[in-house]
Parts: structure tokens; C-alpha cells; sequence
């Protein structure tokens, strides 16, 4: 079972994510080519373009992004974790790349 933390921007997902994690939850890893993230426990590594393309199309799992930038999570990191963060249109696709992992939602 995961942990599926959604919620708009600023909505305390990361926070909650970051307490989770002090009780030994595993959050999955993002990534993003916004420059503008910020540099805070459970918040997405930013990369730049470059280190974007190279990872393979298939082995991320691409998330909703307002400012045309990249974000996304390795789908082996999302297998692993215990805790996702999620954008409320990214949730349908997620159930659809793990039909069979079982989520409790916390909608923030």
C-alpha cells in the first residue's frame, strides 16, 4: 500500500510528506527542470533539460506541470516508496501505471 499525498500548490503535501519520512517512510523521488523548485526535504531534484532527455520516455512516469517544464518520478523509484506526492491530475494515470498496488489517498 502507498501513501498518495494530493493536493494543489501550496497545500502542505511536501510538509506532510517530510514528517512521514521522520517516521521511516520511503517518499518517492521527483524530478524537475523548474529552476524555480525549492531546496527543501521531499521537494523534486532539479536537473537540468539535458539530464532530462537522456533518461529513457519508459521508465518515468511523467507528472502535470503548469510552467512547461519536466517533472517526473523513475518508475522504479514509485514501485519502491512508500509516500507519492501528486498533482490531482497526475492520480488517474498513476492508478493506470500500477493497476494492482493498493493507495490510500490524503487529498491536502
Amino acid at each position: 500500500m502507498k501513501f498518495m499525498i494530493i493536493g494543489r500548490t501550496a497545500t502542505g503535501k511536501h510538509y506532510l510528506a517530510e514528517k512521514l519520512a521522520a517516521k521511516g517512510l520511503t517518499v518517492a523521488k521527483v524530478y524537475t527542470t523548474n529552476t524555480d523548485t525549492p531546496k527543501e526535504a521531499c521537494y523534486p531534484e532539479v536537473i537540468t533539460d539535458a539530464q532530462a532527455a537522456a533518461i529513457p520516455p519508459e521508465t518515468m512516469f511523467s507528472m502535470a506541470s503548469e510552467d512547461n517544464t519536466s517533472t517526473f518520478m523513475l518508475l522504479t523509484d514509485a514501485a519502491e516508496a512508500d509516500v507519492i506526492i501528486l498533482h490531482p491530475d497526475d492520480l488517474t494515470r498513476f492508478n493506470e501505471a500500477f493497476p494492482s498496488e493498493p493507495l490510500h489517498i490524503i487529498h491536502m
